[in-house]
């Protein structure tokens, strides 16, 4: 009897103790609610800044006579030009800032892994048109005869007249991408989707180059003739620039990125994310001037990203 009456009294001495103790813990869960999920939230945003290549359009020298009908340059007969029958590779920039949005399940459990839809807007900066046309005239000057073995040597003289002409612009676009991933909780992942980004020009311009070069030299070698005439040459370059009218752009690609996720154990370093991402893809642009021209190019992207979707 006297062990239940001392149990009886110590419960009733602890009991606002106990009740004090649960009124202090009922906060801290309080501290994590549990948030409804939405059909579509923002949960990272990346940066990305790289470059690439990309075929060339052939392009003629109408073409630039139409791009810039003020030169002086290209006022000339160029009946006698040969065309550069080489294909170029025009280099371009880019840069661009993408936030990647995730999908709520039907059931508003969770929130989907897959797909992440990327908007944002990239900056592109390339050389789009690209032509070269030259010219060789030879004349001989001379005609020499040695002394001593009776052999002749002619001397030509011979200029070379060259034109090179670029047109680039630099592009604001709207881009978006829809990606899936490997297991976003890895340290490592990797990605792939489809993607397309449209805009229009900040700028364009035609640029245009002429060198004439003049060289001498013996169609015979000089080391049997008692006198040494050496190989001269000199150019000049003359230069036009051009500012033409807004173009617009379109271009469809496939992201291609391994990704890898820096921290372990910090919150920040957790979040933070580097990747590389490459782009094959088919660019169209609309030039006011000329028309419009397709061709392909391939990206290459170092980017980081900032994602607290698992947080």
């Amino acid at each position: 009897m006297k062990t239940q009456f001392l149990l009886l009294s110590l419960s009733l001495c602890l009991s606002p103790f106990l009740t004090n103790l649960k009124a202090q813990e009922s906060p801290s869960l309080s501290l994590l609610p549990s948030l409804p999920v939405k059909k579509a939230q923002v949960c990272e945003v990346s940066v990305l800044f790289g470059g690439g290549v990309s075929l060339q359009q052939n392009s003629t020298m109408a073409d630039f006579q139409k791009l810039a009908p003020d030169s002086k340059l290209l006022k000339g007969d160029f009946s006698g030009y040969q065309s550069s029958s080489f294909q170029s590779y025009g280099a371009n920039g880019m840069f661009s800032v993408l936030m990647g949005i995730r999908f709520g399940k039907s059931d508003k459990s969770a929130y989907k892994a897959n797909p992440i839809l990327r908007l944002g807007f990239s900056y592109l900066s390339s050389n789009n048109l690209a032509s070269s046309y030259y010219q060789d005239q030879t004349k001989r000057y001379d005609t020499l005869v040695s002394i001593n073995s009776g052999q002749t040597y002619y001397l030509d003289s011979t200029t070379t007249r060259s034109y090179n002409m670029n047109y680039r612009s630099e592009q604001l676009r709207l881009d978006a991408s829809l990606i899936y991933r490997t297991d976003p909780k890895a340290r490592w992942s990797v990605y792939s989707g489809i993607g397309l980004n449209f805009g229009m020009s900040l700028s364009a311009n035609t640029e245009i180059y002429y060198t004439p070069y003049s060289s001498t030299n013996e169609n015979s070698s000089a080391s049997y003739y008692p006198y040494y005439y050496p190989y001269e040459q000199g150019y000049t370059t003359s230069s036009e620039s051009f500012r033409n009218s807004t173009n617009f752009g379109v271009s469809s690609y496939i992201p291609l990125a391994v990704d890898f996720r820096i921290g372990k154990k910090r919150p920040f370093w957790q979040r933070t994310h580097l990747f590389l991402e490459m782009r094959p893809g088919v660019n169209v642009s609309s030039i006011p001037e000329l028309g419009t021209f397709a061709k392909g190019y391939f990206q290459s992207s170092f980017g980081i990203k900032v994602n607290w979707e698992n947080q």
